[in-house]
């Protein structure tokens, strides 16, 4: 069946700085099918707004209380495979807000330099973000009936300084800049909702 696609818009928001920094794990993810990412999650922790921990094979991640808020978990790049690497994610949004919840890949981290970028799904859509300086900037809102209720497959193809980002196997577009092809990528989730995660994987072209 043939998807419809819209881009919709491309816009600003604001994140208070306190969303944007990364929580360190406090015990291991085991029992979670998350590839690389496993040995960075707890098992169970609560952390500020949010409570995270492994359920029933999945990583869940809920925060009922703060739209602004953001957690998230990266793996290390191996320079060997930067610009070259496919990531790929099972996701989910269990409970949430059409507008206040957000949940996906984390792409582009590289620690001490204030820039990277979330792709995620929300209801009905797929969205890129620029964030930096405590801001989050949004390249790309694509409106598309390839975002399904329940499980989503998020992927991030990297051809050097070009990325392809797909949802649920359908081409949603593509970037270029001197950004991408590099730094750590993993899950992140933003906003009010309860969040699921499974099926973490890289691999290299």
């Amino acid at each position: 069946m043939l998807k419809t696609i819209k881009t919709i818009f491309a816009a600003g928001v604001v994140l208070s700085a306190a969303s944007m920094a990364p929580v360190a794990a406090q015990q291991a993810g085991a029992g979670a099918n998350m590839g690389s990412l496993t040995e960075f999650l707890p098992g169970y922790v609560e952390e500020g707004v949010w409570r995270k921990g492994i359920v029933d094979g999945a990583f869940r991640v809920e925060n009922s209380t703060d739209g602004n808020a953001s957690t998230w978990y990266s793996a290390p790049l191996r320079e060997s495979e930067a610009g070259r690497r496919v990531v790929s994610l099972d996701v989910r949004i269990q409970e949430g807000d059409p507008d206040l919840s957000h949940a996906g890949l984390l792409y582009g981290y590289v620690e001490g330099r204030d820039l990277r970028y979330f792709f995620t799904i929300e209801t009905g859509k797929v969205s890129l973000f620029e964030i930096g300086g405590g801001a989050a900037n949004a390249m790309m809102v694509t409106e598309t009936d390839a975002v399904v209720d329940g499980w989503n497959t998020l992927k991030i193809v990297e051809e050097g300084r070009m990325v392809t980002l797909e949802v649920n196997g359908h081409n949603i577009g593509g970037i270029g800049n001197d950004s991408m092809g590099q730094g750590a990528v993993g899950i992140v989730a933003w906003g009010t909702g309860s969040f699921e995660f499974r099926n973490f994987e890289t691999s290299v072209n």
